[in-house]
């Protein structure tokens, strides 16, 4: 393209119908020539079809602006080169009220968290935690400090509640009837070596889909991490799960993730993000010394989650070979949990749970199942200053908040019956060698969470093992001491500044 002089500008460039390119040019005095920077392919619009087209003419490094609108899709899209796809808003959970409002029109008041950023106009919509169909919408009148104004103009349901979630409405939403299998998602993302897929500004809800995902993460060998962020996923229906990550290095923030409010109470038995890493590769996770905190020297060792809101439902499970840091995040009676090498191949790793808030709502006969805030099976890690209130409600009891098992000892797998240690239970690890003893440390959590070493299961084996003579306090794990030399890894995570990841 030949110039004269200087040129900084933004062209817009029609390729198909309804679909357009625009394009930086981006030049400098007495040079004849203009650098074509990225482009943004916008689609015609949020259908499955409309969106492949746009992918397909996207070149690396290019944005694909997804229009507002809603989508449901009964095929999905693979991106296998670093694009962004980007949507024109999510939505999403900005903050929680525990006021308690009786839901009808005009204007309410709710206590909330301070500087939620929400602006006078601004459509607020207060959901009842125990049962998303109840719920308040409208306009913000002001938000001064920790108190939000709201005059409600929309409403479902009828009572007083004391339980709220703040969500913003989506602009963009994609409703997945496309995931029919436990391994088949509505967007499939693969790795590409040159540069990261990045993923933004769309709301993902259930539609028909049964047991599939909405987002599939599947590795590259030498493959740049994927960012996703400022996405809302509403994984409720027959959905398996929100995200499935098949990796150790990645990142998820700013999303907020709900087990399918909208239509009634929350799924505890359906889960936001699946860690789960097999193929040949995988076994290097634990054949290899630990990467938690400041050792992931790189941070691109293990997979982050930050700043991102759980409304109910299971929030992770913490499966094989993964390496996981979940921090700066809330759960909203949303639990966390993980599989050992018993009924998954290989059994996590090690996970860092650390700096989150947990939000627990004794709501009567509404009360969610939440019967702990984390449940660890096998490996290693650490859990502290995190939030852990108790867990206590007429409906569940008195709960210990974290708990502990060796599932293998009752189970019929292959380590059924093994002597101490069992490979890969808690508190284990690995140096490079040989399997290590690696405990695990919970310490400085307000709330004092309780722990407890259960046996769910029945005793298939015969041998009456008990899981507390395998995991020992003092030895296993510690609760009270922090982990020698362990240091948090920089926060937030680098990756959102270098990849210029904005909404």
């Amino acid at each position: 393209m030949e110039l004269v002089g200087a040129v900084c500008a933004e062209t817009v460039v029609q390729v198909a119908d309804g679909m357009s390119i625009v394009i930086g040019l981006t030049g400098l005095i007495g040079v004849a020539v203009a650098q074509v920077a990225a482009a943004t392919i916008v689609a015609k619009s949020c259908a499955q079809a409309d969106v492949q087209a746009a992918i397909e003419a996207a070149r690396p490094g290019d944005t694909v602006l997804l229009p507002p609108g809603t989508a449901s899709w009964n095929r999905s899209v693979t991106i296998s080169k670093p694009i962004h796809l980007k949507g024109s808003g999510a939505g999403g959970f900005v903050g929680h009220s525990r006021s308690l409002v009786a839901i009808g029109p005009g204007p309410k008041t709710f206590s909330t968290q301070p500087a939620l950023g929400l602006q006078p106009g601004q459509t607020v919509r207060a959901i009842y935690i125990g049962n998303g169909t109840r719920f308040m919408e409208g306009s913000v009148i002001a938000y001064e400090e920790s108190t939000l104004h709201l005059n409600v103009t929309n409403t479902g349901g009828s009572g007083s509640y004391g339980a709220w979630v703040l969500a913003l409405p989506a602009q963009t939403t994609l409703i997945n009837n496309a995931a029919n299998d436990w391994g088949q998602a509505m967007i499939e993302v693969v790795e590409d070596t040159a540069g990261s897929v990045q993923i933004s500004g769309i709301r993902l809800q259930s539609g028909t889909a049964k047991f599939g995902a909405h987002i599939n993460l599947r590795r590259t060998e030498g493959g740049q991490p994927v960012l996703i962020h400022d996405c809302w996923f509403s994984h409720g229906g027959e959905i398996g799960r929100a995200i499935l990550v098949m990796n150790t290095r990645g990142l998820i923030y700013r999303c907020s993730f709900d087990g399918g409010l909208d239509s009634g109470p929350p799924r505890l038995d359906h889960t936001a993000i699946t860690l789960k890493w097999l193929g040949p590769e995988a076994s290097r996770s634990w054949a290899t010394p630990d990467t938690m905190g400041a050792r992931d020297t790189t941070g691109l060792n293990n997979f982050y989650v930050e700043d991102c809101y759980f409304a109910g439902a299971q929030s992770f499970d913490f499966d094989d070979n993964s390496r996981t840091v979940v921090r700066h995040c809330v759960f909203d009676n949303s639990n966390l949990a993980s599989h050992g090498a018993e009924t998954s191949p290989d059994g996590l790793r090690h996970f860092e749970l650390y700096d989150n808030i947990f939000l627990f709502d004794n709501l009567g006969d509404e009360t969610l199942n939440l019967c702990r805030w984390l449940w660890v099976r096998g490996g290693t890690g650490v859990v502290t200053d995190n939030l852990m209130p108790d867990i206590k409600s007429r409906m569940w009891g008195d709960c210990d908040e974290i708990q502990m098992i060796v599932m293998s000892l009752r189970r019929k797998c292959r380590f059924a019956g093994h002597a101490y240690p069992v490979p890969r239970q808690v508190g284990q690890g690995h140096d490079g060698t040989r399997y290590v003893l690696d405990p695990l440390y919970i310490w400085n959590n307000p709330g004092q969470p309780r722990i407890g070493i259960n046996d769910f299961e029945p005793d298939e084996v015969g041998r009456n093992l008990r899981s507390a003579d395998y995991i020992k306090l003092g030895r296993d794990y510690y609760v009270g001491v922090p982990k020698p030399d362990y240091r948090k890894y920089v926060y937030p995570h680098p990756l959102r500044q270098s990849r210029a990841s904005s909404p």
